[in-house]
């Protein structure tokens, strides 16, 4: 096994261990009678029951946004990393940070100074932080901050142990992303049959991991539950973790594929 496939695999174990340890994966478990589970290749487990059969789980992120958000992204995550580290240097108390944006970033117009971003951002907290000491003043600031050609972040912080500098919270999130999950299963769907080459049955846990894949940031609020997503998977979990939301997973309202295909 090279290093990538090594790495991809750790990630697949991590991913998994958060599966089943959570009430939804625990119960997954207990209903199929799983006494043991094991590392495999198409698909990434297979889990032994009670009766002998052979479930299969296959685990893949969900990529979300192109190369220009995802480059913005990236360049308001360092942003953010640098003012954490100054509040955390300079500062008596700690901060929750985010950003978001009202309207679609244009980034054709737009260039930002690293500097001068993080300095307008540290001090607009640190200036709350003096007149919290001195006043004992404790409100949720929101501030819109124009960064010229009507582009927009609405900059949020306020005092609170959950402590985080970046924009994970916040920041650049995209919201209900239906289109790219149907894409994500659309996709695995093909290898549905290879897959029961290996297992009886075979179920697809969906990540939403930016640390990892460095996408953009998304979420999925309870409007999901109420969507229906033809596949061949015989069940579908999406599993998102963050610095908010910890470990969510949603199991999906699904139709199986009369052809299989």
């Amino acid at each position: 096994m090279n290093i990538n496939s090594s790495i991809k695999k750790w990630y697949e174990n991590h991913y998994l261990n958060y599966f089943v340890k959570n009430p939804i994966g625990s119960k997954y478990l207990v209903e199929h009678n799983v006494i043991s589970i094991n590392s495999f290749e198409e698909p990434d487990f297979i889990l032994k029951t009670i009766s002998n059969q052979k479930l299969g789980i296959e685990i893949v992120n969900l990529v979300i946004g192109n190369i220009e958000d995802i480059k913005f992204y990236l360049t308001m995550e360092n942003i953010f990393q640098n003012v954490y580290l100054l509040i955390q240097k300079n500062l008596r108390n700690k901060y929750f940070i985010s950003i978001s944006y009202p309207n679609p970033i244009d980034y054709k117009k737009f260039k930002i100074n690293k500097k001068k971003m993080i300095d307008y951002l540290y001090n607009k907290i640190a200036k709350f932080d003096e007149i919290y000491y001195k006043d004992n003043v404790e409100k949720d600031n929101w501030e819109n901050i124009d960064l010229g050609n009507n582009n927009i972040i609405l900059f949020r912080y306020k005092i609170s142990e959950q402590f985080f500098g970046g924009t994970s919270a916040g920041g650049i999130v995209v919201n209900n992303p239906f289109n790219e999950l149907e894409k994500c299963i659309l996709d695995k769907d093909k290898k549905y049959q290879n897959y029961l080459k290996n297992c009886t049955e075979c179920s697809l846990l969906i990540i939403l991991d930016y640390f990892k894949t460095k996408s953009l940031p998304a979420a999925f609020d309870e409007s999901i539950k109420k969507r229906l997503f033809e596949t061949n998977f015989d069940k579908v979990f999406v599993m998102e973790l963050g610095m908010e939301v910890g470990i969510k997973i949603i199991e999906l309202n699904i139709k199986k594929k009369t052809n299989g295909t």
